[in-house]
C-alpha cells in the first residue's frame, strides 16, 4: 500500500544510510534483534570515524521497493494453492502439506494439538504477519535439529501457471508471499495498544516507533560511551590575554597548526620575559630613566668592544695576512735589487773606507741628513757645501774634496733602486707598527662590558674570548714574519662574534626603551601587559601536552555529538505524522464504519490523531457519544466488540489498499460469543467473494457458521480437516469434520465404512472387529441425532445455530408420523446399546452385529431419511 511506498522513498532519500538499513530490517523482520542493533550501532559510529581497534561495520544495503513486501513492485493477482514439504515445523511429520481452495473460502479446522497451529505459524512467518516474534520450533521429542523450518508454497499466477516458492525460516521471505495478508490474535494486540486504547496503525508504520526506540537507545549508549573532556588547570592565564582568548575559543575545529602557534616558546621569549620582569621589579625601587641611562652607558662600552674586535678582525684577517705577505716579498725584492745595484755602482767603490753604500753607512748618512736639515743647517738642502760649511759629522771645514764626496754620497742615495727599497721597507715597518700597536688585551680593558655580554649571552662571550686568543696567535705570527722577512704561518681564525655582540647591544637598547616607557604610567601599564602576555603564553607552552589531549578529546566529542544529532527523533515523528495522516483520511474512517456496519455493529468510530515519539497513531474514538471523564473506549467496548473493531480495521485497510490479495485469518473469533461468531462468519464469507480467504479455526460452531454462510451466498467453499493419527499430528483431509457434516454426508461416509467390514470380519480378530463396529455405531447414532435437526425438524432448530428458525419449515414437522418416530427411536436405541458410550456388560451385553446387519442398519437410516423427505416435499 501507499504507506510502504512512502516509507521506502523516505528511507532512501532522507535518512542516513544506517537508519535506512534499520528501516529495511524493521520492514523485513518486524523487530530488531540484539545482533541487528550491534550492526546498526557500528554503522552509526563508523560513519563518524568512531570505530575502535578491531571493530568493523558491514555496509548498509540500499533499500529498494522490491525488497519490501507489500510495496508497488510486489506481484499482484497470485493465489495460494498449497503449502507443501514442511520440514522441522513443530511435531508435523516431514513432508506434510495442506491444500487451499483457489477461489472463495477455505476453512481449515483442527482440534487442539492436531497440528493446525504449525501450518498457521508457517503462513504467518512466510507472509509476514504483523507480529513476527513467534518462533517455529522443531519436534522437541526428536534429536537436535540444526536445520531451520522450511516449506514450499505453491502459487497460481495471474497467467494461470503454478509457481513453487521455497521458504526457509530465518531467511528473507520471497517478495511474492507478502501479497498474502495475515490476521491473527497478535494483530488484535497490536491494534489495542499498551495503554488499552483502540488505535489503528497501518501495515509498515510500526517502523516509526521501532526506529524511535532504536534512536533513543543509541542516544543513551553513545552518550554513555562518550569520553569526558578533561579540564585544563590554567586559572593563572588572564582571559584578557591572547592566550586566554585562545583557551576560551579552543574547539574541535581548532587546527593543530593554531595550537602549535599559540604554545610556542623560545629562549628569546624566556629572556624577554625575564627582562620585562626585572624591568618591572627595578621600576618599583629605582628610577627607570637612570636605569636606562646606565644601560646605554654600558651599551657604549660594549659598542667599543665591538669596534675593537672588528678592527682586530680586519688586522688578522686573511686579506690582512695576504697584504703583509705581499709587503714582505716587496721589501725582499727591493733589497735584492738594491744589492745588485750597489755591486755594479762605481760611485762609492773608490772611497777611502770600505762599506760605503751599505746599510750601516746608509743609516749614518740618513742620521747626518736629519741633523743637517733640522739642526745644523736648518731649511737648507743636504748636504750643505756652501762657503764656510762644516762637516756635520766631524765639524771640520769641508774641503773641496770633502764637498765632492758629499755630492757623490747624495747622488748615490737618490738612485731609483735605493728609493724603492726605502719605500717598501718603510711600508713594511708601518704595517709592523700597526700590528705592534694592536691591543688584544680588551678583555681586561673592557672587563665590565665583557661581564655584561657574558650575563646576557654566554655563548657570545665565549666566542669572543676564543676569537681574541686566536687573534693574538695570528698577530704574533705576523709580527715575527715581518721582522724576519719570512713567510707567515697560517692561523685558522674562528668567526668574528661581532654580529652576536650587535644583538646584545640591540637587546640592551630595547631594555632601555622599555625602561623609558616604564617611567610613565601608560608605558608602565604597557610593560605589565607585555609581561602578562608572555607569562600566559609560557603557561600555555607548559600545558601543551594537556592541550593536545584536550583538542583530541574535543574532536572525538564532536564526532559523538554528530552521532547524537543523528539520533534525534523530531524528523521521524514529523515524517510519521505526514505519511500516516496522508493515508488515514476521512475515506478510511468511512471504510472502517462501513465494515462495522456490515458486521451488524452499532459501533461508530472516528479517527483522532495523536503524536507519540517517532510515531503518529490514530486513536479510534467512539463517534456521536460523550464518554465519562477519564473513560476510554476500552472501558465501554466489550472484549468481543474490541475484537470486531480489530477485524474491521484490518478489512478496512485491505479495501483502502485497493488490492485483492489473499487473506489468512488464524482463530479470528477467539474469545467471541456466538452472536459475534456468526457475524464474523458472514463477513468473512462475504469477503471471500472478492478474494481468496483462508480461515484457520478450532471452533466447530464457527466452522459450520462460516461454511453455511458461504454456501447460502453461493460462494465456493473448501473445508480441510487437520487431525492426529496415533501420535502424529498434522494429517490433512478434504473431508468436513464429522461434527459439521450434514445427514446425507454422514450416510455416505457410513456406507463407505460399512462396505469394508466383510474384509475386516475375515482378516482381523473379533476384538478388533468389535472395536471398529462400535465406533461405526457411535457415528450412526450421531447421524440419527442429526436427522432430528435437519430432517424431522427441517432445520428449524440446529445445534450450532444460536436461534430457532421460525419459517414454513416448521410445517414439515407434521409430515413425520408416529411410525416414523418409533422407527427412529428404535434405531437410536440399538446404536446406544452397541456403541462404546455405554456399559455393555451383563444383561445389556448386546451382541455386535455382523457385517450384513451393519449394512442393513445404515440402509435403514438412508431409507428413513428419504421417506420423510418425500413426505415433507409438499411443504417446500
Amino acid at each position: 500500500m501507499a504507506v510502504l511506498d512512502e516509507i521506502v522513498k523516505w528511507a532512501r532519500s532522507e535518512l542516513p544510510s544506517w537508519q535506512a538499513e534499520a528501516v529495511r530490517r524493521l520492514l523485513l523482520q518486524g523487530t530488531l534483534t540484539p545482533v541487528d542493533k550491534e550492526d546498526l550501532l557500528l554503522m552509526l559510529k563508523g560513519g563518524h570515524g568512531l570505530l575502535k581497534a578491531g571493530e568493523k561495520c558491514i555496509k548498509p544495503k540500499l533499500l529498494c521497493s522490491g525488497d519490501v513486501p507489500g510495496t508497488e513492485s510486489t506481484a499482484r493477482g497470485a493465489v495460494l494453492c498449497a503449502v507443501e514439504q514442511l520440514t522441522n515445523v513443530n511435531a508435523l511429520p516431514a513432508g506434510s502439506g495442506l491444500t487451499f481452495g483457489e477461489q472463495g473460502l477455505t476453512i481449515i479446522y483442527g482440534d487442539n494439538a492436531s497440528g493446525k497451529s504449525g501450518y498457521a505459524r508457517v503462513l504467518k512467518k512466510a507472509c509476514r504477519a504483523r507480529d513476527t516474534t513467534e518462533r517455529i520450533h522443531p519436534n522437541i521429542y526428536k534429536k537436535t535439529v540444526t536445520n531451520p523450518a522450511s516449506a514450499i508454497f505453491v502459487l497460481r499466477m495471474p497467467n494461470g501457471e503454478t509457481t513453487p516458492v521455497k521458504w526457509v525460516d530465518g531467511i528473507e521471505p520471497p517478495d511474492i508471499l507478502a501479497n498474502i495478508c495475515v490476521f491473527d490474535s497478535k494483530c488484535a494486540r497490536i491494534i489495542i495498544d499498551d495503554e488499552n486504547e483502540v488505535v489503528y496503525l497501518p501495515y509498515g508504520a510500526h517502523v516509526f516507533q521501532g526506529l524511535v526506540e532504536l534512536l533513543h537507545e543509541f542516544r543513551d549508549r553513545v552518550n554513555a560511551e562518550r569520553p569526558q573532556v578533561e579540564p585544563i588547570e590554567c586559572q593563572d592565564v588572564a582571559v584578557t590575554t591572547r592566550a586566554g582568548t585562545f583557551l576560551a575559543s579552543l574547539t574541535a575545529d581548532t587546527s593543530s597548526e593554531t595550537l602549535e602557534g599559540a604554545t610556542q616558546w623560545s629562549e628569546e621569549d624566556e629572556s624577554q620575559l625575564q627582562s620585562v620582569t626585572q624591568d618591572i621589579a627595578k621600576a618599583a625601587v629605582e628610577d627607570p630613566t637612570r636605569q636606562a641611562q646606565r644601560l646605554r652607558n654600558l651599551k657604549g662600552r660594549i659598542s667599543a668592544v665591538e669596534n675593537e674586535i672588528t678592527k682586530i678582525a680586519s688586522r688578522v684577517s686573511a686579506e690582512a695576512v695576504g697584504s703583509l705577505e705581499r709587503q714582505i716579498r716587496a721589501v725582499k725584492d727591493a733589497e735584492r735589487a738594491f744589492a745588485i745595484a750597489s755591486q755594479d755602482s762605481s760611485l762609492l767603490s773608490q772611497e777611502p773606507l770600505s762599506g760605503a753604500g751599505g746599510n750601516e753607512w746608509k743609516l749614518l748618512y740618513e742620521a747626518a741628513q736629519k741633523y743637517s736639515t733640522e739642526v745644523a743647517y736648518a731649511q737648507k738642502e743636504f748636504p750643505y757645501v756652501g762657503d764656510g760649511s762644516l762637516c756635520v759629522l766631524c765639524m771640520q771645514h769641508l774641503s773641496d774634496e770633502a764637498k765632492a764626496r758629499f755630492r757623490r754620497f747624495k747622488s748615490f742615495m737618490e738612485q731609483a733602486v735605493r728609493r724603492q727599497r726605502d719605500k717598501t721597507t718603510a711600508e713594511l715597518l708601518a704595517a709592523l707598527k700597526e700590528l705592534c700597536d694592536l691591543d688584544l688585551d680588551i678583555l681586561n680593558t673592557y672587563k665590565d662590558a665583557f661581564d655584561e655580554i657574558h650575563a646576557r649571552d654566554r655563548a657570545c662571550a665565549d666566542a669572543a674570548k676564543v676569537f681574541l686568543d686566536k687573534a693574538l696567535i695570528a698577530k704574533m705570527t705576523m709580527e715575527a714574519a715581518a721582522q724576519a722577512r719570512t713567510p707567515i704561518s697560517p692561523v685558522e681564525m674562528p668567526a668574528c662574534p661581532s654580529s652576536s655582540i650587535q644583538k646584545v647591544i640591540e637587546s640592551m637598547e630595547n631594555e632601555a626603551q622599555r625602561l623609558d616607557r616604564s617611567a610613565e604610567p601608560a608605558k608602565a601599564a604597557s610593560l605589565k601587559s607585555e609581561k602578562e602576555e608572555l607569562a600566559a603564553r609560557k603557561r600555555l607552552h607548559e600545558v601543551k601536552p594537556q592541550l593536545t589531549v584536550r583538542l583530541q578529546q574535543l574532536r572525538i566529542n564532536a564526532k559523538y555529538n554528530q552521532c547524537v544529532r543523528e539520533t534525534d527523533t523530531t524528523s521521524v515523528t514529523k515524517k510519521s505524522r505526514q505519511i500516516i495522516s496522508g493515508a488515514l483520511t476521512q475515506e478510511f474512517e468511512t471504510l472502517l464504519n462501513k465494515e462495522l456496519s456490515e458486521f451488524g455493529s452499532h459501533i461508530r468510530l472516528r479517527l483522532e490523531m495523536k503524536g507519540v515519539a517517532g510515531e503518529t497513531i490514530h486513536k479510534l474514538a467512539l463517534k456521536d457519544c460523550q464518554l465519562p471523564a477519564r473513560a476510554r473506549v476500552t472501558d465501554i467496548l466489550s472484549e468481543g466488540e474490541q475484537r470486531i473493531v480489530s477485524i474491521a480495521s484490518f478489512l478496512a485497510e485491505l479495501k483502502a489498499c485497493g488490492r485483492n490479495s489473499p487473506v489468512v485469518f488464524d482463530d479470528p473469533v477467539s474469545s467471541l460469543d456466538h452472536i459475534w461468531r456468526e457475524k464474523v462468519a458472514r463477513r468473512l464469507a462475504t469477503e471471500s467473494s472478492n478474494r481468496q480467504v483462508i480461515v484457520f479455526t478450532h471452533d466447530i460452531v464457527f466452522t459450520t457458521s462460516t461454511m453455511f454462510a458461504a454456501q447460502n451466498a453461493n460462494i465456493p467453499v473448501a473445508v480441510r480437516c487437520i487431525q492426529r493419527i496415533g501420535d502424529l499430528p498434522g494429517a490433512t483431509s478434504d473431508s468436513i469434520p464429522w461434527k459439521a457434516v450434514n445427514v446425507r454426508q454422514s450416510i455416505d461416509a457410513l456406507k463407505k465404512q460399512a462396505a469394508h467390514l466383510p474384509n475386516t470380519w475375515k482378516t482381523n480378530t473379533r476384538d478388533h472387529y468389535e472395536q471398529i463396529v462400535r465406533s461405526l455405531y457411535s457415528k450412526l447414532r450421531a447421524t440419527w441425532e442429526k436427522t432430528v435437526e435437519e430432517v424431522a425438524f427441517a432445520g428449524s432448530v440446529l445445534r450450532f445455530e444460536a436461534h430457532v428458525r421460525v419459517n414454513k419449515g416448521i410445517l414439515k414437522v407434521t409430515a413425520v408420523d408416529l411410525k416414523d418416530w418409533h422407527a427412529l427411536i428404535s434405531a437410536h436405541k440399538k446404536c446406544c446399546d452397541v456403541t462404546d458410550a455405554h456399559d455393555n456388560i451383563g444383561p445389556r451385553n448386546a451382541p455386535v452385529p455382523d457385517p450384513a446387519e451393519v449394512v442393513q442398519d445404515v440402509s435403514n437410516l438412508e431409507y428413513w431419511v428419504e421417506t420423510v423427505l418425500a413426505k415433507q416435499k409438499p411443504f417446500n
